[in-house]
């Protein structure tokens, strides 16, 4: 998808863009999309303005009309970094909805397709980088393989709620290090899209990103289909996990359409890919393992039927067996809401 036709498909207002000095041709283009993160955006725009590199580098900093003051912190910075920072001032009504609700994709897309660099690198407004070498160091590494499309590091995960730090996921074996493209599919995998630095010719490969109910999920695909995909060991920023955002939510309703989401975007690079059907089994059998309390507390029959189809008996953990028990139960889904409430207290 071109950027005219992205904008005809999408664009109802034009986008503002605040006034700036980068006249230059960048190396990286740094991507930061900011929604009512005031608490949090001047950690993500201190950490990318401190990077210390021998190359350019641009930010591109989407700002979706916020409503608790975000906004006039970007315009403040991108005053005071008017040879660095190209603010866009986005308007609610271009908003795409994922899943019938309002998203950020119509802002990323935005920034991407108005990069001017080489190689992206990715910043959401409410994460932010802790490594003042992070872009040096990843581009003396994809400047010495011409053959890796994206590089991810290690990253630090930050609970917005608790205020609990989770260091290192990778180095520490609290996340499996993704290597190659099946096990990309099968696991939905986490990738740490705030440490990424990616050659921005990926996004060409990709038919129309704005449908993607996570697009970083179809574009850590199509950089591993290639096998260009490489860990730094670094930790190089750290993740905040709100308790609402794209990919975290209290609705089990919201949750449960992600997931179903994921599981299209498996299955057309299953196909794309042309794995055999006994690893589509294997996804299918892991979606509606995860699936199938969401799909009794919301009455989904079909889901509930396709689960009894998918889990076979031989692959049916205690867990699982309980669950189709219950949902064979006219009362299932008021008892797993029950369980959920009691959960949600105790923690």
């Amino acid at each position: 998808m071109t950027f005219e036709s992205f904008k005809e498909k999408y664009q109802k207002t034009p986008v503002v863009h605040y006034a700036t000095k980068v006249d230059y041709k960048p190396l990286v283009s740094v991507c930061i999309q900011t929604y009512n993160h005031y608490s949090y955006i001047q950690d993500c725009l201190e950490g990318v303005l401190k990077q210390k590199t021998n190359f350019d580098y641009e930010i591109l900093l989407g700002e979706d009309q916020s409503e608790d003051g975000t906004r006039e912190i970007c315009i403040e910075y991108a005053t005071k970094y008017p040879e660095k920072i190209r603010l866009f001032l986005h308007h609610r009504e271009n908003n795409i909805k994922i899943n019938g609700s309002p998203s950020g994709r119509f802002n990323s897309l935005y920034n991407k397709y108005q990069s001017k660099g080489k190689y992206i690198a990715l910043c959401e407004g409410d994460d932010y980088w802790i490594d003042e070498y992070k872009l040096q160091k990843q581009i003396n590494l994809i400047n010495e393989n011409k053959e890796i499309d994206l590089i991810y590091t290690d990253v630090h995960i930050l609970n917005e709620k608790t205020d609990n730090l989770i260091e290192s996921v990778f180095k520490n074996d609290l996340m499996p290090i993704i290597k190659d493209a099946e096990t990309a599919i099968y696991n939905a995998g986490f990738m740490a899209p705030c440490t990424w630095l990616y050659r921005k010719k990926i996004l060409e490969n990709i038919d129309n990103p704005a449908e993607y109910p996570d697009a970083s999920f179809a574009m850590m695909i199509e950089a591993f289909r290639k096998k260009g995909v490489e860990f730094m060991s670094d930790t190089t920023a750290t993740y905040r996990k709100l308790e609402e955002s794209a990919s975290h939510s209290k609705s089990r309703e919201k949750m449960y359409k992600r997931e179903k989401g994921i599981l299209k975007t498996q299955l057309e690079y299953i196909d794309k890919l042309s794995l055999p059907n006994e690893f589509r089994n294997k996804v299918l059998t892991r979606h509606y393992k995860i699936i199938l309390p969401s799909a009794i507390a919301l009455n989904k029959k079909k889901e509930i039927n396709k689960a009894f189809e998918h889990i076979k008996p031989d692959k049916r953990s205690l867990r699982d067996r309980i669950l189709l028990y219950i949902s064979k139960s006219p009362f299932s889904k008021y008892f797993l809401r029950i369980l959920y409430a009691l959960k949600s207290v105790k923690s």
